[in-house]
């Protein structure tokens, strides 16, 4: 993808939870060993969508809210993150960011500024997909999954 866009300099974006942030800084340094600029930035906005009662414990019930999320993207069983805030809380952020750069500039640094990568988790990434789509967050579960450390490209349609 990179070698494809001929990305110079790469925005790197990671939830600030430990995994993600490992996975950021690994690609960073892997992007800055092949000539890149890679700052590091990170987002409590990408963070992982709130499970509720269901935190710290199997995901064996996950189906469950994401049956929910398909008839009502604001429900909140076991007080779930709805998916319809866990949206409006991803695009936010994609959104700052592209403010933060008008036209992929960074005006005050004279560089140009080609991608942002955002490094977070299953169902938030998942999520923010249906907004980048202009669907429904209810909509997240019926998208092509996202595998760990898959990098896919997202556009705005």
């Amino acid at each position: 993808m990179f070698k494809k866009t001929a990305a110079k300099r790469v925005v790197m974006v990671s939830s600030d939870f430990s995994r993600a942030k490992q996975t950021a800084q690994l690609f960073a340094q892997a992007l800055r060993k092949a000539g890149r600029i890679c700052p590091l930035r990170i987002a409590k906005e990408l963070r992982e969508r709130r499970f509720g009662s269901l935190e710290a414990d199997s995901d064996a019930r996950y189906p469950e809210v994401w049956a929910q999320d398909r008839h009502d993207p604001a429900a909140r069983p076991f007080g779930v993150e709805a998916a319809q805030a866990v949206q409006r809380r991803t695009s936010r952020l994609v959104a700052k960011l592209d403010r933060e750069l008008p036209d992929g500039a960074d005006v005050a640094h004279g560089l140009n500024w080609r991608c942002h990568v955002l490094v977070s988790h299953g169902d938030a990434l998942q999520i923010l997909q249906t907004a980048f789509l202009n669907l429904n967050a209810s909509k997240h579960r019926t998208l092509p999954h996202l595998d760990r450390a898959e990098l896919r490209e997202l556009k705005k349609r």
